[in-house]
C-alpha cells in the first residue's frame, strides 16, 4: 500500500509537470498567434494612421500629387545638408502642447536675409519646435515637372500649415554616395511629427512665400496663435550674400519671370513693405517687422523685444546661443556663427560700385522705406566711417508695426 502511494504520488508529480508544459506550450502558441494578430492589428492602424495624417485641410484645387514624396534632384545634396533638423532640439515632453497659449510663428523673409540666424533664437528655446524651410522640396517638384507651378502657392500653405498643426510634419532630404559607377542618391522621409507635438509652441522659417497677403487665412484661422515675424535686410547685402554662396536660386529659377533677380527680389519687398504700410487689420498684434542689422547690432536687446511680442518667455539657452554666436565668424557660407556687426556693411568691400549702383536703383523705393541710405560713388562706399543706415527714416518710422 505504501508502494503503491508512493508510486501514485510519483505518478501525480508527472502528470502535473506534464500538464504544466502542456499548458505552457498552449500558452506560448497563443501569445504567438495573438503577436502576429496584434501586429497586423498595427500594421492597419498604423496605415490608417498615414492615411489620417495626409488629409491636409486647406485642399488644393487640380492637381493632387502628393509632392512631399517626391525625390530631389542629385545635385542638391549639398542645400539639404542645411537641414536644421538635425536633433539637436531637446525632446522634453509637455503634456500641455496643445493648449491656447499655443504660438505658431512664421519668419518671413528673401534669401539670405538673415533669416538662419534669426531661426537661431527660437530654435534654442527648449518649449519650441523649429522648421528650418519645409517647403523646399517644392521648389524641386516644380522643377522636375512633378508639381504645377500655378499650385505651389497652394502647396506650400498646406506645408505650413501642418506644420503649425503637428500633423504630417515631415520632411524629405536626399544624400550622396559613391559607388564604382559613381555617385548615386538615396532618399529618406523623416517624420517630425511626434517631436513637434512634444513642444509648447512652433516656429517656421520659410522664404518661399513671397506674397505676405497670402498668408491672411493663417491670421484669420481661430485655431492658430500666427505670429509673423517679417525680417528685412539691406537688398545690397542680400545679393552681395547671394554671389558669395555657391549654389544657385533654384526659387527665382521655379518663378519663371521675365525680370533678373535683383529686380525680382526689390518688386517683392516693395510689395510687401506697402501692404504694411496700408495697415490692413488682420495684421495687427499679429506682425512686426524686423531689420537684419537691428538683429545684428544688438542682438541680444531685439531678442527680448522678439519673445515680448510673440508672448514666450526668453530662456536662457537662447541668451546663451547669442552671447557665443555672434561674436566671430565661422563655418562658411551657410553658417549661423557670425561676426553679426561685420556682416552688416561686408557689401562695401565686397562688391563693385556698379554692381551696388544697380541694386540701388532697382530697390530705390524699397531702400528709402526701409531707411537704407544710397552710395554716390565708390569713394563713399570703400569709406569706413560711412553710414549706410539710418535710424530716422521718416518712412521706417511710419510702419505701424516694428521692433
Amino acid at each position: 500500500m505504501a508502494y503503491r502511494c508512493s508510486l501514485m504520488s510519483r505518478c501525480g508529480r508527472t502528470r502535473r509537470i506534464f500538464f504544466l508544459l502542456g499548458m505552457a506550450t498552449i500558452a506560448m502558441t497563443w501569445m504567438m498567434s495573438g503577436g502576429d494578430d496584434a501586429d497586423q492589428d498595427g500594421k492597419a492602424e498604423g496605415s490608417k494612421t498615414k492615411e489620417k495624417a495626409s488629409f491636409v485641410e486647406l485642399k488644393p484645387t487640380g492637381d493632387t500629387t502628393d509632392a512631399a514624396e517626391m525625390p530631389l534632384p542629385l545635385d542638391e545634396t549639398r542645400l539639404h545638408s542645411w537641414n536644421r533638423f538635425d536633433g539637436s532640439q531637446k525632446t522634453k515632453t509637455n503634456p500641455d502642447a496643445d493648449d491656447e497659449s499655443k504660438v505658431h510663428i512664421l519668419i518671413f523673409s528673401a534669401q539670405r536675409s538673415g533669416s538662419s540666424f534669426l531661426g537661431e533664437v527660437f530654435k534654442q528655446h527648449p518649449d519650441i519646435f523649429y522648421a528650418f524651410e519645409p517647403v523646399r522640396p517644392l521648389t524641386f517638384d516644380v522643377l522636375e515637372g512633378k508639381l504645377s507651378n500655378r499650385l505651389f502657392d497652394v502647396k506650400a500653405r498646406e506645408k505650413l500649415y501642418d506644420f503649425f498643426k503637428c500633423k504630417n510634419a515631415n520632411l524629405r532630404y536626399v544624400t550622396r554616395y559613391k559607388t564604382d559607377l559613381g555617385f548615386r542618391k538615396r532618399y529618406k522621409t523623416v517624420d517630425y511629427t511626434k517631436l513637434c507635438r512634444q513642444k509648447r509652441h512652433v516656429a517656421v522659417k520659410e522664404i518661399r512665400f513671397y506674397d505676405l497677403k497670402g498668408l491672411q487665412s493663417f491670421a484669420e484661422d481661430p485655431s492658430l496663435n500666427f505670429k509673423i515675424v517679417h525680417l528685412v535686410r539691406d537688398p545690397r547685402a542680400i545679393i552681395n550674400s547671394r554671389a558669395q554662396a555657391y549654389f544657385r536660386n533654384h526659387d527665382f529659377m521655379r518663378k519663371g519671370v521675365p525680370w533678373d533677380e535683383v529686380t525680382d527680389l526689390c518688386n517683392d519687398m516693395q510689395e510687401n513693405l506697402r501692404f504694411v504700410r496700408s495697415s490692413p487689420t488682420w495684421l495687427r498684434g499679429k506682425y512686426i517687422l524686423l531689420r537684419y542689422e537691428d538683429l545684428a547690432s544688438e542682438p541680444l536687446q531685439t531678442t527680448k523685444h522678439l519673445y515680448s511680442f510673440i508672448g514666450v518667455k526668453l530662456h536662457d539657452d537662447v541668451i546663451r546661443w547669442i552671447l557665443q554666436n555672434t561674436k566671430e565668424e565661422r563655418g562658411g557660407a551657410l553658417s549661423t556663427t557670425r561676426n553679426s556687426t561685420e556682416r552688416v556693411v561686408a557689401w562695401k568691400q565686397e562688391m563693385s560700385f556698379d554692381q551696388v549702383n544697380d541694386v540701388q536703383l532697382k530697390c530705390a523705393d524699397a531702400m528709402t522705406m526701409l531707411g537704407y541710405l544710397p552710395v554716390a560713388d565708390e569713394t563713399a562706399m570703400r569709406r569706413d566711417d560711412a553710414n549706410f543706415i539710418s535710424d530716422h527714416s521718416k518712412y521706417f518710422l511710419e510702419f505701424p508695426y516694428r521692433v
